[in-house]
């Protein structure tokens, strides 16, 4: 993760309502940057179906890239 895509992560509102850890110590942190870093990976992946949109003409690439992003 570069310096600008961690300050984004940083400055963006975190929802903690899943986090199992006790608020502010460093398990609690540690499961907050595992959430961002999946929501990063989940993108990144959903970005490389919706490249091959052009060249598949039943969507298979499009229904991939939302079924990704719908995870949580």
């Amino acid at each position: 993760m570069n310096e600008t895509a961690f300050n984004d992560w940083w400055d963006t509102p975190y929802d903690a309502v899943d986090n199992p850890f006790k608020l502010e110590t460093p398990a609690w942190w540690a499961w907050a940057a595992w959430q961002a870093a999946t929501k990063v990976e989940r993108e990144a992946c959903a970005t490389a179906c919706d490249k091959y949109d052009d060249a598949d003409p039943l969507g298979v690439s499009l229904e991939c890239a939302n079924a990704i992003r719908a995870r949580r």
